[in-house]
């Protein structure tokens, strides 16, 4: 290969390295399934092979106790940073950039909000929200930074959320 088209195919899988990060996590599984239909489970098995032993045990385990029950889909985590969200529609108040705006909240967790926007925001950002609950006095001011967009909206990490926020929040979350 010539150093031209080396350096053409360097800069192309630069771009396609960096595009791909920048995808959420559900993006980057769908990207997957496209690319390589029929060999899912072939990729699935190489990823499985480069894990630790450790982590390999604990895959084990989660698949096995999955594959007991019969539950609907669920994401398999290899940390147990995995928090109870909760599906919701709350109007929220926020903002970002000196832009003030509302919409919605559809889910919740003490991590983070997934608010459902058609407003052009930027992963990164810092955002403000306010919002309360159902049948709640007070409001909620959180500071936050969204960490993944789509079409449908944007993903919020929570800032230093305090003890009385968390509380109030895994409430709501573990009510029926």
């Amino acid at each position: 290969m010539d150093p031209a088209t080396a350096s053409g195919r360097y800069t192309v899988l630069t771009k396609l390295f960096e595009m791909v990060n920048r995808l959420n996590e559900d993006q980057q599984i769908a990207l997957l399934r496209q690319l390589d239909r029929s060999a899912l489970t072939t990729q699935l098995c190489k990823l499985i092979l480069d894990l630790s032993e450790e982590k390999q045990n604990h895959l084990l385990d989660r698949l096995s106790e999955m594959l007991s029950q019969e539950v609907p889909e669920k994401t398999i985590t290899l940390d147990e940073r995995e928090v109870p969200r909760r599906t919701c529609t709350i109007a929220v108040n926020f903002e970002t950039q000196g832009n003030r705006f509302q919409d919605t909240i559809l889910d919740i967790s003490s991590a983070g909000v997934f608010i459902k926007t058609e407003e052009s925001l930027e992963t990164g950002q810092e955002i403000s929200l306010r919002f309360s609950f159902p049948d709640a006095q007070e409001d909620i001011d959180i500071k936050g930074e969204i960490v993944w967009r789509n079409p449908r909206g944007v993903g919020v990490k929570f800032y230093d959320l305090t003890a009385q926020h968390f509380e109030r929040i895994k409430h709501f979350v573990d009510q029926p």
